[in-house]
């Protein structure tokens, strides 16, 4: 199978309708645990999952949030079989589980290689951003994830509409409840983000141009 044919089955999803098991989950929901046995593919089909991993010193960093029609656990299943992270539900929703071995029977001998190839680009990505959230501060975390929860980043003032809790943002970000409420309180002061409803906020071009290399962190 060409590697062409493979991203269309990631896109459509057509594979996971077929096979996969449909799940529900609520709000905070833990999905899957770290390191816990992974033989399983996911893919969200409503709400939001945050991928999250706990440090030898307790701490826990969110390092991606998985959106609808996304898919994740490739480097779990097809290389160490180890869950790394946690799936935690920052909203209620749905996924689809498919076992890893009919990802493989639904694919021409040819998908392995491709599907490795999603694995290690998945680990680089998520590794990076283990490493990219020690050095940003909080006010570009916190811009870096509402950007990246925008249908339309290009147009400005962008608007974002959460459908995170704002107890949970700072969660996310991986920084404290108290830095957060500052974090927000100085880019309001600045007027570069602006709440417009409870779960709307605009977001100015000058605020976009601080966290422009980062946006897709999360």
């Amino acid at each position: 199978m060409q590697n062409s044919s493979v991203e269309v089955a990631i896109q459509d999803g057509c594979l996971f309708r077929q096979r996969g098991v449909l799940r529900p989950f609520g709000l905070h929901d833990v999905i899957f645990q770290q390191d816990s046995g992974c033989r399983s593919l996911y893919r969200v089909k409503d709400g939001l999952l945050a991928l999250r991993r706990y440090h030898r010193d307790g701490g826990r960093t969110v390092v991606r949030v998985v959106r609808p029609g996304e898919t994740v656990g490739w480097a779990d299943a097809f290389i160490s079989g180890v869950h790394r992270w946690e799936g935690w539900a920052l909203s209620s929703g749905s996924l689809w589980c498919l076992p890893a071995a009919d990802w493989i029977s639904g694919h021409s001998d040819g998908a392995l290689s491709s599907t490795l190839a999603l694995a290690f680009a998945e680990t680089k990505q998520l590794e990076n951003a283990v490493l990219r959230l020690s050095y940003l501060t909080a006010e570009q975390r916190l811009l870096a994830f509402l950007l990246s929860l925008a249908d339309r980043p290009d147009q400005y003032p962008v608007m974002v509409r959460s459908p995170v809790r704002r107890a949970d943002l700072a969660e996310v970000i991986a920084i404290r409840p108290e830095s957060y409420s500052r974090a927000m309180s100085r880019l309001q002061d600045r007027g570069l983000v602006k709440w417009t409803a409870p779960d709307t906020i605009l977001i100015e071009q000058r605020a976009v141009a601080m966290v422009a290399e980062v946006i897709d962190l999360f």
